[in-house]
């Protein structure tokens, strides 16, 4: 970590890592974890960016020492911060951002409300605001995002208002489903509020979106078609490209270096273990297609 400055909490208002880039330092790529929290793998992930020659942010929003613990009232205004830093100094331009899972749906919200932001690559993504769970899958009350101190429009989890049990027994025993894919089917039962929508329309962003079909975790390649279809329909002007892999898994736009964290997919997800050359095949090419996504925002 010696070549990383550490931003703190405290004096910037945001906690992150930077690294300045090679023939592209005056862009800068905010990376983050996906639902893992894990700053370690954000930081390896970092490296797609610095091999291009970007500079980098690894930035934590949630889990890492000093921010919330769960889902619950994460701000967007670390990533506010991050991105007036980063342009603060005049010797960066462009600000992009990049991340999976939970963190390609903050990333989402973010390029929604911060227009500075020129570009989103967002692997299996989600487009609503949910409430926050709990750690034993119980409803708080308290949506998973704030800005400026006020929370974000959420959709309810009414679905846990019913029996846990008996909802834990359908899915067992749903062949689309099973307890190994019990969140896919949380975030498919459970009714969306419209106003929990993530107004994408108001980016002023390129956007790729990158998914498998059938995701494990949530409906990230439904969310995907989406967001797509509603930047069409409001005659979005900036590149939007949509990326979705028939055979893929959950962790994809990045690449796994290690076997032990593999067998952990294959433990985790069903795809991973059904079909993992084609997850393999499907990160290799999700790398290359940001790679390619970059070249011409990086002009």
């Amino acid at each position: 970590m010696s070549d990383w400055q550490e931003l703190s909490l405290n004096k910037y208002g945001f906690y992150g890592y930077f690294r300045k880039g090679t023939t592209c330092a005056d862009k800068a790529m905010i990376v983050m974890s996906g639902s893992d929290g894990n700053k370690e793998l954000a930081i390896s992930h970092a490296d797609i960016f610095l091999r291009e020659g970007y500079s980098v942010l690894v930035l934590g929003f949630y889990k890492w020492e000093g921010l919330s613990r769960d889902k619950s009232h994460i701000p967007v205004d670390y990533m506010e911060k991050a991105v007036k830093w980063l342009l603060g100094g005049g010797d960066i331009v462009k600000v992009g951002v990049n991340s999976s899972s939970l963190g390609a749906q903050y990333a989402l919200l973010c390029a929604s409300l911060i227009s500075e932001i020129s570009l989103v690559i967002a692997s299996a993504p989600f487009d609503y605001v949910l409430e926050c769970v709990d750690d034993k899958f119980r409803r708080t009350g308290r949506s998973t995002y704030t800005y400026h101190g006020k929370e974000i429009t959420y959709s309810p989890s009414v679905l846990l208002d019913s029996n846990i049990a008996g909802l834990l027994w359908k899915c067992a025993v749903d062949k689309n489903y099973g307890l190994k894919r019990m969140l896919r089917f949380y975030y498919d039962k459970n009714p969306l509020v419209e106003e929990s929508r993530i107004k994408v329309e108001n980016m002023k962003a390129d956007v790729l979106l990158i998914a498998s079909e059938n995701d494990d975790c949530w409906p990230a390649e439904i969310s995907a078609r989406r967001v797509e279809a509603v930047l069409k329909k409001n005659g979005y002007p900036y590149r939007v490209k949509t990326v979705i892999y028939e055979k893929g898994s959950h962790a994809v736009g990045n690449m796994i270096s290690s076997e032990k964290m593999r067998k952990t997919l294959r433990s985790m997800m069903p795809a991973e273990k059904k079909y993992p050359e084609e997850c393999e095949r499907a990160r290799i090419d999700s790398v290359r297609r940001i790679k390619d996504f970059l070249k011409e925002w990086g002009n």
